[in-house]
């Protein structure tokens, strides 16, 4: 797996085949239903779909950013790729949207590889027994090649609207947004006793 870690910025974090061996603080952003994180790309029935320049997207402040070091040598991973989020929030309902992208060489652009969607619930995931959750996001499958030179990223945020409905941190998935819906604080731990990580299905590179 690729694992989440904490980097030099306070959104911005590494992605390393190594796994955590320490404590580390989490990242976090606030989500707020009304700005919430538009979509950008992916598999639509509509204009816009398909792979596309995120750089607008990982700019803001409510998405995290966690990047490989450039890569030596050619990887190439053909199948199913799934995430595990350890998170914490002030929200008993929030959702996490979590996306694979590559970095490309020269110009360092990010363009999306594949996505996936989750909306907890409280039959969802696993409770750990220091307030923490764990659960497991479906990024769906893929076929992709990276080249030498080229990194991978992982992005995460808690909405991609109006791809999928945003939540209104409520019980009731269908209430409208309006100036008094609450926003989130939203927690992605990264250490070794909650290693947040994407798993790729690797067929050849390492």
């Amino acid at each position: 797996p690729l694992y989440l870690g904490r980097g030099g910025g306070r959104r911005h974090g590494r992605l390393s085949w190594a796994p955590p061996c320490g404590p580390s603080p989490p990242s976090g952003y606030i989500y707020d239903p009304r700005h919430a994180t538009p979509s950008v790309g992916g598999p639509l029935f509509h204009g816009g779909a398909g792979r596309v320049n995120n750089e607008v997207l990982e700019r803001r402040e409510d998405v995290l950013v966690f990047t490989t070091e450039r890569f030596s040598k050619e990887l190439e991973f053909i199948g199913r790729v799934s995430a595990v989020l350890y998170f914490g929030s002030s929200s008993a309902l929030p959702d996490f949207f979590v996306r694979l992208c590559v970095v490309s060489r020269r110009r360092e652009e990010s363009t999306n590889v594949c996505d996936g969607y989750i909306r907890v619930r409280p039959w969802v995931g696993k409770a750990l027994s220091d307030g923490t959750r764990r659960v497991e996001v479906d990024l769906w499958a893929t076929a992709f090649r990276m080249k030498p030179g080229q990194r991978l990223r992982v992005t995460v945020s808690s909405a991609a609207h109006p791809r999928f409905q945003r939540s209104g941190n409520t019980p009731d998935v269908m209430a409208e947004v309006t100036a008094t819906t609450p926003k989130a604080v939203q927690w992605i731990y990264h250490d070794a006793v909650h290693p947040s990580h994407v798993t790729l299905p690797v067929t050849q590179g390492l």
